[in-house]
């Protein structure tokens, strides 16, 4: 979780590129695959990715996510897989890709609802939603809530965002409802 955390860091505190970051994050995706480490291996793709995603580089953060996916669906832990889906939906939403994101999207929520993240997905006693600091599920209602919006399915797009704007306080942290909130803009 830690490393996770820290290749998300170097973008968000210290403003690193993936270049910056590329010796770090290569070195801990090596040590997730040489234990046979799935879970991590996958987080640590969808993290690196998103240092791509906040220099500008979508179709970096799509290509990272993409494996993240696979290797979350070859882990084995749901909740891992749900976050996954949800870094790749966020990055084809960035590449422009809509109805993409949305696939992405749809798969992380059949997820959700096949189980419960809260009892699911261990990693080092940790699950997703705690290793990303925020409600994973949330997140994905939120970024299907713009992407709706984008794609011009208002009537779904308000249904969505009345649902993600219900979050209570715990869930409704900025770094996630921001996507709700500038669906709404864009919506109006």
């Amino acid at each position: 979780g830690c490393v996770v955390g820290g290749v998300r860091g170097c973008v968000w505190v210290k403003g690193l590129g993936g270049e910056d970051v590329g010796a770090y994050a290569g070195e801990a995706l090596q040590s997730s695959r040489e234990a046979r480490d799935r879970k991590h291996e996958s987080l640590l793709l969808g993290a690196y990715g998103r240092v791509f995603a906040a220099s500008g580089a979508a179709d970096d953060y799509v290509g990272l996510a993409r494996q993240g996916v696979a290797a979350a669906a070859a882990s084995g832990a749901p909740d891992v897989f749900v976050a996954c889906n949800a870094q790749l939906s966020q990055a084809y939403l960035l590449a422009g890709l809509l109805r993409e994101s949305l696939d992405a999207n749809n798969t992380a929520m059949a997820a959700i609802d096949e189980q419960s993240q809260a009892n699911s997905g261990v990693v080092l006693g940790l699950n997703a939603s705690q290793i990303f600091g925020f409600d994973v599920a949330q997140w994905v209602r939120c970024l299907r809530t713009r992407t709706l919006v984008l794609l011009g399915r208002f009537d779904e797009a308000e249904a969505c965002l009345a649902t993600a704007l219900q979050a209570s306080k715990s869930k409704a942290i900025p770094v996630v409802q921001y996507h709700a909130h500038l669906a709404a803009v864009e919506m109006a």
